[in-house]
């Protein structure tokens, strides 16, 4: 097939950031039968963003050194380790030791995978490797969420049979990224490509902190809602429906792929400057104008 490369390799990465979401909705569940604290139910979370910060801060190159489909190989072999690792929970431990798995796994997957999926994008549709790189992730967490609520819900094996679905589904995509042709040759530099560059394009740097703030802030709303979503969907909506959870974690993870393609239709309403306050004050103005009913708010991010 002409495209198998790129087939693979987008499949490769929603699935991979499906399985990572795939034991969020049985937090709660682990919770009350196996005597996990908040705290602990908030260390996978910590552990989880580690092992995706490290792999791509040291990581992030050597697939450029030994290939596109061994390293994205390697992601589905930390993803199966930690399915079967979590298919025995009944401690902190598991849990913990399973999330890093995922956590380095998806940062693997956040550069190794995502250059496979430009290297090997149609050259006629060059939008279509943006789109799937930008929302795959997105769509991976919110259809993984779902799928294993809805198995721990309502089909047999709740703590076990979502995992081996996600194996399943695993040796599927890796014997489909086997048959797929690799896109980069071997080159040397493989320990000079562990030691992370820092730099910046010299555009505005001044936007750097406003970029750099929205993403510590919502990978940490992020985390919050993966901790502790369920727990409060559980105390909150006043049910323990494993699928429920899932839902009320998918709810805000399924914005951002939506999100994420209508920026190509968004303008900017001023340019960072000097008169950044005024630009500031125009948002709030009009967004506490809307809120009182005077006006229609307009708000196109910047």
């Amino acid at each position: 097939m002409k495209y198998l490369g790129f087939i693979s390799s987008s499949l490769s990465f929603i699935v991979l950031f499906a399985a990572s979401a795939t034991p969020i909705p049985l937090y709660d569940l682990y919770r009350r039968a196996d005597g996990l604290s908040y705290s602990d139910l908030s260390l996978t979370a910590v552990v989880y963003f580690i092992g995706a910060i490290t792999a791509l801060l040291f990581m992030g190159r050597i697939s450029n050194h030994l290939g596109r489909k061994p390293i994205t190989l390697t992601s589905y072999l930390l993803t199966a380790l930690a399915c079967l690792i979590l298919m025995k929970v009944d401690s902190a431990t598991p849990l913990i030791v399973g999330r890093l798995l995922l956590g380095i796994s998806c940062g693997l997957a956040s550069s190794t995978v995502t250059s496979y999926i430009a290297d090997s994008a149609p050259p006629a549709l060059h939008w279509l490797a943006a789109s799937v790189i930008s929302c795959g992730g997105m769509v991976g967490l919110t259809g993984g969420a779902i799928l294993s609520g809805t198995l721990a819900q309502y089909g047999p094996y709740p703590r076990v049979l979502c995992y081996l679905v996600m194996l399943i589904v695993l040796v599927a995509c890796a014997i489909l990224l086997v048959c797929s042709p690799e896109t980069v040759r071997r080159t040397p530099g493989l320990l000079s490509s562990l030691r992370p560059q820092f730099s910046m394009p010299h555009a505005d740097r001044r936007l750097y902190p406003i970029a750099a703030c929205t993403f510590v802030a919502t990978w940490a709303l992020g985390g919050f809602y993966q901790a502790f979503g369920p727990s409060i969907a559980a105390q909150h909506l006043g049910s323990q429906n494993v699928l429920l959870a899932g839902l009320v974690f998918s709810s805000f993870m399924l914005p951002s792929a939506v999100g994420g393609p209508m920026n190509k239709f968004l303008a900017p309403v001023c340019r960072f400057s000097s008169s950044r306050p005024t630009c500031f004050s125009r948002i709030i103005t009009s967004y506490f104008s809307n809120v009182d009913g005077r006006k229609d708010f307009s708000f196109r991010p910047f």
